[in-house]
């Protein structure tokens, strides 16, 4: 038989030569011990459509003829169908890798998983694919680009067949910068300099944060985002006679919004 894609098969076969019947009996069930999905039906047409088939299963399909009353012998097809693509639910970034973890639709049925990914550039859009083969429902993908945006594409394989790609794109977290210098401008100012990070990555922006220090400091001010190729900036209106820290972290190129620091500053 043939693949079904939508939980839907059409089957159509054709009377023996010289016989006549009143009608036909179709059954099919799922393949192997279980046989948890069955169905029996009666119909004069010389073809079916089998609908809410279950996804990701191999089915038997049988047709026997019959004239008044009397079953000839079962002609016999076997058909897969489509399993559902997982959808993946959490992608952990660190440096240099991302911890993801998928789940299936309860009612789909898989061998096993396919997952290929690359790094999303769009002045490469061409970049090759990196695969693998898994049957657990979470994997790690190391040796990645440090503050870079990846495609990631995952699908479900059942019986040969494969599902719909499920397709994100992931950040990784960039790497650090290598030092932070603060001088003081004027009574309210400061300028800040700094470098990137020693090793290549790719970075989205700088961010820079600040606030007083003492028994009640205050919340958080973040600066404007710095350009990734920026080394310096001032921050000013700020308190004569306080002190202040200063933090200065790098944030990965950006996912459809999607970004994430270095967790380093």
């Amino acid at each position: 038989g043939d693949g079904a894609a939508g939980g839907v098969v059409f089957v159509f076969w054709m009377p023996a030569d010289g016989s006549t019947q009143d009608e036909y009996k179709v059954s099919y069930h799922e393949a192997g011990p279980s046989r948890d999905d069955s169905n029996t039906l009666t119909i004069a047409a010389t073809n079916v459509t089998l609908e809410s088939l279950l996804p990701g299963r191999n089915y038997t399909v049988t047709v026997a003829s019959v004239s008044r009353g009397v079953e000839s012998n079962e002609s016999s097809i076997w058909v897969a169908t489509q399993p559902l693509a997982p959808v993946l639910h959490s992608a952990i970034a660190t440096q240099k890798s991302l911890r993801l973890a998928w789940s299936s639709d309860v009612n789909s049925r898989q061998d096993h998983y396919k997952l290929r990914y690359r790094r999303a550039r769009i002045d490469k859009p061409d970049e090759p694919w990196r695969e693998l083969v898994t049957r657990y429902t979470n994997t790690t993908l190391d040796g990645l680009f440090p503050g870079a945006v990846y495609e990631i594409q995952l699908c479900a394989v059942s019986h040969g067949l494969s599902s719909e790609w499920h397709t994100v794109k992931k950040p990784v977290r960039p790497l650090p910068a290598t030092w932070l210098n603060v001088e003081r401008a004027t009574s309210n100012s400061v300028t800040v300099s700094w470098r990137g990070p020693d090793e290549p990555a790719a970075i989205g922006e700088f961010l820079l944060r600040y606030r007083t220090m003492g028994s009640a400091p205050s919340a958080w001010q973040r600066a404007d985002p710095l350009s990734p190729t920026a080394n310096k900036t001032e921050i000013v209106n700020m308190t004569h006679g306080e002190h202040y820290i200063i933090q200065l972290d790098t944030v990965s190129e950006a996912a459809a919004g999607e970004s994430v620091d270095s967790g380093l500053p």
